[in-house]
């Protein structure tokens, strides 16, 4: 299979998104905003407010972009460089 260079404008219309793939982790911000809280209450105060203010930097300054999308017939690599 040979790949192709399409814009996004080119994409078939009848398209079925199968997953796509986030620049921002979610799951893991997440899992750093509980487990800050919970050494905070527990009384490790600096180990929990270090995780507590990575999930809450990592919340409001990292940017939320899609990397991939999958298709059944194709994937959609975002070239976000090149705008």
């Amino acid at each position: 299979m040979k790949s192709k260079e399409l814009k996004t404008y080119n994409l078939p219309e009848d398209r079925v998104l199968l997953a796509a793939i986030d620049a921002k982790p979610e799951w893991m911000i997440f899992a750093f905003f509980v487990l800050g809280v919970f050494l905070i209450v527990y009384q490790r105060y600096i180990a929990g407010s270090s995780f507590f203010g990575i999930a809450i930097c990592a919340t409001f300054f990292l940017p939320n972009r899609v990397l991939v999308e999958f298709y059944s017939d194709f994937l959609v690599l975002f070239n976000h460089a090149n705008k």
